[in-house]
């Protein structure tokens, strides 16, 4: 990609990936770019109004929705809007609760928030996209964590180690939540305590690459496959990073930048790899 950058996020809208903040060694706030996957070519839009670390988006049609993150090392509940078209963006209504280094994600019509740090991270947020509207549900986290993978698989929700807030230490729980059944369930453990990795379903089968610990301090280049109620190790990660953007259009997984190096080297080692996987 154009710039070097870690800590950014990414979402498809029909044939381009939308590559939103991130950290690099000059700036705290990248231009944010647009990936035309037919064109193979990268291009800048317009500025985000608000220096986001640590925020998360979705899709919603031809728009994407950026909320939460660090605001001048202040955790906020902003939420914003990118009119892909139009090249614009527009402040929405905020999240009941700040997060950073949370998790967010799209199933059907709502949106949930997961985790990170803040103001109760424990509870989950439910955006209802029909009818622009926030709120707070009853069935909590059951293991409080930020900085973990988090991917659709199944129509449920996975959530993918982390660093547990209570303790400040890496995990490698995974837990489900099922929308449907509002229950929670959990799987069994990722071979290793990892967080900051990136996750997502090809095949009915669950993927996750990549990551950090902070003891040992370290970087990976793992990458697992959950299937038939086990974990099994696959092909590595060409490049070891974490807090890299993921995005899957249904034909292959992108892994974009990163940083290279763990804990406070990371802010020097940002990387502007992009790496695919197909199968």
């Amino acid at each position: 990609m154009p710039q070097a950058k870690s800590g950014t996020v990414a979402t498809v809208i029909g044939n381009n990936i939308i590559l939103i903040g991130g950290k690099s060694i000059i700036d705290g706030s990248p231009v944010s770019e647009i990936f035309d996957i037919k064109g193979n070519i990268w291009h800048p839009i317009s500025i985000m109004p608000k220096q986001l670390i640590g925020t998360r988006i979705v899709n919603i049609g031809d728009k994407c929705l950026v909320c939460g993150g660090f605001n001048n090392q202040k955790v906020t509940n902003e939420c914003w809007i990118y009119d892909v078209l139009l090249s614009l963006w527009v402040r929405t209504d905020s999240m009941p609760l700040a997060r950073a280094e949370h998790s967010m994600i799209r199933i059907n019509n709502k949106i949930y928030v997961l985790g990170g740090v803040g103001e109760e991270p424990e509870r989950l947020m439910i955006y209802n996209i029909s009818k622009k509207r926030w709120s707070i549900s009853k069935y909590n986290l059951p293991t409080v964590r930020y900085s973990m993978a988090t991917t659709k698989l199944n129509d449920s929700i996975v959530t993918i180690g982390g660093v547990q807030v209570s303790s400040n230490k890496v995990t490698s729980v995974v837990e489900v939540f099922d929308p449907e059944k509002k229950k929670w369930t959990r799987l069994k453990d990722l071979p290793q305590k990892i967080a900051s990795a990136s996750a997502t379903e090809i095949n009915s089968k669950l993927h996750v690459v990549g990551g950090k610990t902070f003891s040992p301090l370290k970087t990976y280049d793992t990458h697992y496959i959950y299937f038939n109620n086990d974990w099994s190790e696959r092909e590595p990660m060409p490049t070891p990073r974490h807090d890299m953007a993921s995005v899957n259009n249904g034909k292959k997984w992108y892994i974009i930048g990163g940083a290279v190096s763990p804990g406070i080297f990371s802010i020097f080692s940002p990387t502007d790899v992009v790496e695919i996987y197909s199968q």
